[in-house]
């Protein structure tokens, strides 16, 4: 059976020291019918250069460079660039596993098949933002069922020609973009599929404010998408209940706050609340201290998460 020619597309922005081993990565991937498109947003550093040392020595290697117009103008330069039958996408800052192309790609024998979601693993790295970060997405991987709703950025695969039929990303959209492309596809009655043994890795997400940005992303985001597709948003396994339940129960928090005894009671809900999730990082590394931090961590990205649900909250009212 001949195999669908795949482009890959990564865009790119201030990415040097990454992602040369993500394009590494997909030349290693054992996949032989594929290209990659670089699509390089704007670059300030030395991306750029990297990125040519490959197109230079790679005939399947493209570099595409514009001015800053965010991802998801990036990944659309990129698929309409593209010369495969099916498109597939992951970041700057990953690695693909060998097989990845060939496990999301065989899923498109069922001509229904419009996308194709696989597994992202975030790797770990010292400080306690990145376990938190690390498990967070164990969690919502092992609830993700074969038929699904929706196909994360990092790690996913469209059939082009739909890709056009929906004109692609969003460009207005800076996150949540990956979501809201999915149920626009789902509604248009393609099923969406996921791919457990499709994995990429993520590099390691350190540090306090880049952990609480995009958790505050997240919950903004969330209420956009569940504007435009209130049934799916809510629906969709790959959007983890605390997403939802963590920023109701921290609002309860706010307005508790004038009496002492309710926000005593509500605190104490929202800090038990992420007991759960906290035992599940001391699993990971057999460290009391890990369950403890961790449990701060949570305990402050509900109250994160309800700030942006109430940002969120206006984007609605407002637009």
């Amino acid at each position: 059976m001949k195999t669908k020619s795949i482009s890959v597309v990564i865009g790119v922005r201030n990415m040097q020291d990454t992602i040369g081993k993500t394009i590494q990565s997909v030349l290693d991937s054992n996949y032989k019918n594929k290209e990659i498109l670089i699509v390089n947003d704007g670059s300030t550093d030395k991306t750029k250069e990297v990125v040519e040392t490959f197109s230079k020595k790679y005939k399947n290697v493209r570099l595409i460079s514009s001015n800053p117009i965010g991802i998801s103008s990036a990944r659309n330069i990129g698929f309409k660039n593209s010369k495969g039958e099916l498109v597939a996408y992951t970041d700057a800052d990953c690695t693909v596993d060998k097989n990845w192309l060939s496990n999301l790609s065989r899923n498109f024998n069922d001509e229904k098949v419009a996308l194709v979601g696989g597994r992202t693993i975030f790797e770990t790295g010292k400080d306690i933002f990145s376990l938190c970060r690390a498990v967070e997405f164990e969690q919502r991987y092992s609830k993700v069922p074969e038929n699904t709703l929706s196909a994360m950025g990092p790690n996913c695969i469209f059939r082009k020609s739909v890709l056009e039929e929906v004109n692609g990303f969003n460009p207005k959209w800076f996150h949540g973009e990956d979501a809201e492309i999915s149920y626009m596809i789902k509604k248009k009655g393609y099923a969406v599929k996921f791919d457990s043994s499709a994995v990429v890795n993520h590099a390691p997400e350190e540090g306090f404010r880049r952990y609480f940005k995009k958790r505050m992303r997240d919950a903004s985001a969330f209420m956009r998408v569940a504007k435009k597709y209130p049934s799916y948003s809510i629906k969709d396994r790959f959007i983890p209940f605390d997403l939802i339940s963590q920023p109701l129960i921290f609002l309860l928090c706010f307005v508790s706050m004038p009496f002492l005894y309710p926000f005593a009671v509500m605190n104490s809900v929202g800090l038990f609340s992420n007991v759960p999730i906290s035992l599940k990082v001391y699993k990971k590394t057999g460290k009391v201290p890990d369950f403890f931090k961790s449990l701060g961590v949570f305990y402050l990205r509900g109250y994160a998460l309800a700030l942006s649900m109430i940002k969120g909250l206006f984007f609605v009212f407002n637009s």
